[in-house]
């Protein structure tokens, strides 16, 4: 991953994005912020690169997966919850 442009930048798209492995990017909501467009094809851009998209939402009980075709699902999930608890990073 390169720098992020300003765009990206939180309170400018809305989404908090971390790279927590090889192949899972994990966006968390801004809660005062709505996602933008430059968001959404963030999210897009991040597959093309080869990545699986996690997001989170304060306000949502699920989370969102946008599962990469040229992984399986059962393992990014998997990997996910590794990484991954109550909304925060594992270290």
């Amino acid at each position: 991953m390169d720098k992020a442009p300003v765009a990206l930048r939180p309170n400018n798209c809305g989404i908090i994005f971390d790279k927590i492995s090889d192949e899972i990017i994990y966006g968390t909501i801004d809660p005062k912020n709505k996602p933008s467009e430059i968001a959404k094809k963030q999210i897009v851009a991040f597959m093309d690169q080869g990545f699986s998209v996690v997001v989170a939402d304060i306000n949502k009980a699920d989370n969102g997966f946008y599962i990469n075709p040229l992984h399986k699902e059962e393992h990014i999930r998997r990997d996910f919850w590794k990484q991954v608890t109550d909304g925060h990073i594992r270290n």
